[in-house]
């Protein structure tokens, strides 16, 4: 469905791009998905998607660690055009 709806980058070099204090810092911290943009968001679901190629179960924990939640809150707060994020 990620590719589908155009969130899943295939021309972006997600293993460097995680690897940088920006990519770090969205993989660990539901804080600054909170203030990502929709680019930032893209990023991090192809870094979460395709590593996941890799190294099986790396989805599942950022689903149980609530990445996946704080993204979906961050797209929603984008959709409506407010800054505001639920405390998930």
């Amino acid at each position: 469905m990620l590719y589908e709806a155009g969130w899943i980058n295939l021309n972006f070099d997600w293993a460097a791009w995680v690897q940088s204090p920006e990519g770090q810092k969205l993989v660990i911290s539901k804080e600054a998905i909170a203030s990502a943009n929709c680019e930032d968001l893209g990023m991090l679901l192809t870094t979460l998607v395709r590593n996941d190629r890799f190294c099986e179960g790396s989805l599942a924990k950022a689903f149980s660690d609530k990445i996946l939640l704080a993204i979906a809150e961050r797209a929603e707060a984008l959709l409506n055009g407010t800054d505001e994020v639920s405390a998930g």
